[in-house]
């Protein structure tokens, strides 16, 4: 399907992309690829696509198919590097209720559009179906795992990875939500999914990729900045007069008074010493938006629950079991087995 072909990014361009850390001695041979599948599904939504004429059923196995062929995609590509992959979908077909709870607009715009809308209710209806089949298959396929996110939501599980991740194991985000760009650091990239104008965002350029500024703030300073300008990924608008980029000067007038360090922070500053009247006077709305995009608070209350969700049954991953899988099911769009089992033992 022509959409899935700007999340598959040609060869060449990954090689301009991520050749010097693909080559960096520091890393092993372990690359860790995490797919935000809403980013993929919210392509569907653009006006003129995904028109549902004809056969759903065969909508359903070319968008199966072509999602599950991103595995083969990439798998390919880092074994040609030396490298061996494991890949992590993210997504979820609910709301997610610990969140909502806690912030009861949080993704409200998200949902509306994607879940709940009457206009694209075909839509809806073919990618859950879509969802289904993959929760079923993906699981099968070596070190490939399919993770429902509805208790504890997409980026907070993206960052549990993460986090659980070797220092020396390279982590790529696929995800065009620029809440998942605050994930780079000296080991983790992300990509925000273009096609040919795909870019490598880390931690040099990631404020520049989210604000359109030349900024040379670092990563670690995404979360007070979407804190002061709002991301309607999330539902949270910006307060009024405070633009990205006028949330970045505000930022770097901060460093410049010490009255915030550029680090990575667990809890939101006390901001004794600014004195900086907007933020004395939107504190608490400040803290909570900087919360909602952390998700730390989720995050480090449920760390030993979200770990759970990795448990996985060891997968009969067979040559037979995929052979019948594209003679039976993915007829008329077959998944690539050969670049989908690349480096991988099939019993």
């Amino acid at each position: 399907m022509i959409i899935l072909n700007e999340i598959k990014i040609k060869y060449d361009h990954l090689d301009t992309l991520l050749e010097e850390k693909l080559q960096d001695i520091r890393f092993s041979n372990n690359v860790n690829v995490i797919i935000d599948l809403k980013e993929i599904y919210r392509k569907f939504f653009r006006p003129n696509m995904l028109t549902v004429e004809g056969s759903k059923k065969l909508i359903i196995e070319e968008i199966s198919s072509d999602v599950i062929n991103i595995i083969s995609h990439y798998r390919n590509y880092f074994y040609k590097k030396g490298k061996y992959s494991s890949f992590y979908f993210l997504y979820s077909k609910e709301e997610c209720e610990i969140f909502k709870k806690i912030y009861p607009e949080y993704k409200k715009s998200h949902y509306e559009k994607h879940f709940d809308s009457i206009e694209d209710a075909d839509k809806i209806a073919i990618l859950k179906k879509v969802t289904e089949v993959l929760e079923k298959i993906i699981p099968n396929i070596p070190n490939t795992i399919f993770i429902n996110t509805s208790k504890y939501d997409e980026f907070v599980v993206a960052k549990f990875i993460v986090a659980k991740s070797n220092s020396n194991e390279i982590n790529i985000v696929l995800s065009n939500d620029e809440v998942f760009t605050q994930l780079v650091d000296g080991h983790t990239f992300l990509l925000n999914i273009k096609g040919i104008n795909t870019d490598l965002v880390d931690s040099s350029n990631a404020v520049a990729n989210i604000t359109k500024s030349k900024s040379k703030l670092s990563s670690n300073m995404i979360p007070f900045i979407l804190a002061f300008g709002g991301t309607k990924h999330y539902s949270l608008n910006n307060f009024p007069g405070i633009a990205l980029i006028k949330a970045v000067n505000i930022i770097e007038q901060l460093l410049k008074e010490n009255s915030l360090s550029d680090n990575s922070f667990v809890e939101f500053p006390e901001f004794d010493k600014t004195q900086n009247t907007f933020i004395l006077e939107n504190y608490n709305e400040l803290k909570l938006n900087y919360e909602i995009i952390t998700g730390n608070k989720v995050l480090f209350s449920n760390t030993t629950d979200i770990s759970t969700l990795f448990n996985k049954p060891k997968a009969p991953h067979s040559w037979n079991y995929f052979l019948e899988l594209n003679s039976k099911i993915f007829t008329n769009f077959p998944l690539m087995l050969d670049m989908m089992l690349k480096g991988e033992t099939a019993v």
